[in-house]
């Protein structure tokens, strides 16, 4: 499916979903995306991070941060916002880029969906907490 999308279109795309190892990965790449994209398997284990951009670099690597207000902080959430973890949105996005990550993406529970626009104070948190491109 991804080398048919990698045909198809002439723009850089990321894939994500189920990449829970380096040959995942590679396989995701082989197949023409530009980049990959992890988020529970990177909080499972964080050393996936740095293994990945040890192996494709830190510029292939994405990693998907989904975020859910909880307690008055910006919690990290795993296995499609249905988990709360013990971390919080900063705290995980400079974990991520000393990792060797190269993007992080958040996406906001609270507002995903909801025609409110982007979490702005959320944004401003981590940018301003982090070198890394924040999407």
């Amino acid at each position: 499916m991804v080398s048919r999308v990698a045909e198809a279109v002439f723009i850089p795309f990321t894939v994500g979903g189920g990449i829970r190892s380096i040959q995942d990965a590679g396989a995701i790449l082989r197949a023409g995306a530009d980049k990959i994209t992890v988020n529970t398997a990177a909080v499972r284990e964080p050393s996936l991070i740095s293994r990945l951009a040890e192996s494709f670099g830190s510029q292939c690597v994405v990693i998907a941060i989904d975020v859910k207000r909880v307690g008055g902080q910006w919690t990290v959430m795993v296995n499609g916002g249905r988990e709360a973890t013990p971390l919080t949105a900063v705290e995980w996005s400079r974990r991520v880029e000393a990792l060797g990550g190269g993007e992080v993406l958040h996406t906001s529970m609270d507002r995903d969906g909801t025609g409110q626009g982007y979490d702005v104070p959320l944004l401003q948190q981590v940018t301003s907490a982090v070198n890394l491109p924040v999407i």
